[in-house]
């Protein structure tokens, strides 16, 4: 199986970057922790040490965790094992206190899906017919997790200020999208959609393995090339495409952008990452924005990441405010973590804002 997906994951990039012989060599100028990510991610895929398994929940990044419930455990799949370990841990004092943290947030997130009027979309979208999932926590009847919920409530304000149409072709770009969760959710809901995923190869890999196991059936593009000679077919189709950074500003010369998003990633990123997209001719000539991310990368008192970012490098010229809002998923969350030499249970460093702007 290990060499299967070694020899997928090489054919993957043989597309991807095709054109971009120094691709290894090239700086993407990543920030340290997207350095860190991506060689540990390949030393994985590489070493042999990569799994299905590992799609979505690997040492580096994750659901974001739940508690281990019993009935969890009663599903029995792949994560079963994996599972009644992590089900014994949380049965240790040391995990008491964080659990009921996690609890606590789990629910006030699903209480904001409530209260948005999401719910439909969480039983229409339910995470146990998603691929490669092991964190599922079960709660009024209905199951989730908190990854997943930022995802339901991302796609209902898509919905809700129609920045995609489900009778009109629309095209989407996610900048930084993990293992594609997001655009799963939006493909279900508007198939009428050409989706672009722009990520780190290791990340695309991810999506184009989660997608290709939730729409079989789905057209999937890897790389520029492919796409530009799939957007001027006249067979064309909607499905997902995959690009490497270095080819988004390209995406502009090739097709329309009706919804550029970017969620906690742009936060993350060196500023030299963050100022080419931003500055980029695909992001100034897209037609509708939606982004959230932290109010400040780094803050004076706990400097998160290496970049002078903030909240108003994210607005665009020439458009309108739709919406500029905390971004509610998550921000009552409260984990367990050092600050100023201590340990203790604690809110994040910044906030995370929304906002929606429009031309």
């Amino acid at each position: 199986m290990n060499s299967e997906i070694i020899s997928k994951y090489n054919l993957f990039l043989n597309k991807l970057l095709d054109h971009q012989d120094n691709f290894k060599s090239n700086s993407l100028n990543l920030s340290s922790k997207y350095e860190k990510i991506s060689s540990k991610a390949s030393s994985e895929i590489f070493s042999g040490h990569f799994s299905y398994q590992k799609i979505r929940s690997w040492s580096e990044q994750d659901d974001l965790g739940v508690p281990v419930q019993l009935r969890r455990l009663l599903s029995l799949d792949s994560f079963t094992f994996v599972n009644f370990i992590r089900y014994l841990r949380y049965l240790s004092p040391d995990y008491w206190a964080r659990s009921k943290f996690q609890k606590q947030a789990l629910q006030d997130d699903l209480n904001i899906i409530k209260e948005s009027g999401y719910v439909n979309l969480l039983i229409k979208n339910p995470i146990t017919k998603t691929p490669f999932v092991r964190d599922i926590y079960i709660k009024d009847k209905l199951k989730f997790n908190s990854r997943y919920l930022r995802y339901i409530y991302i796609s209902g304000q898509i919905n809700k200020y129609k920045l995609l149409s489900r009778r009109e072709y629309s095209v989407h770009v996610d900048i930084g999208g993990f293992y594609g969760g997001l655009q799963g959710i939006l493909f279900n809901e508007y198939s009428n959609t050409t989706f672009i995923s722009v990520e780190l190869p290791h990340q695309l890999f991810r999506s184009f393995l989660y997608h290709k196991l939730l729409y079989p059936e789905v057209v999937q593009i890897v790389g520029i090339r492919e796409f530009e000679s799939y957007m001027s077919s006249a067979t064309r189709k909607n499905g997902f495409i995959y690009l490497s950074p270095l080819d988004y500003d390209s995406i502009t010369k090739i097709t329309h952008v009706d919804l550029l998003t970017n969620f906690l990633s742009f936060g993350e990123m060196s500023r030299s990452n963050f100022d080419n997209y931003m500055k980029s001719k695909t992001t100034l000539n897209s037609k509708s924005y939606y982004f959230v991310n932290r109010f400040i990368s780094s803050p004076k008192y706990e400097q998160t990441y290496d970049a002078n970012i903030n909240v108003m490098d994210y607005f665009i010229p020439q458009t309108e405010l739709k919406l500029f809002d905390i971004f509610p998923i998550h921000h009552y969350m409260i984990t367990k973590r050092g600050f100023l030499g201590r340990d203790g249970f604690r809110n994040v460093s910044s906030p995370q804002f929304e906002l929606i702007q429009t031309k």
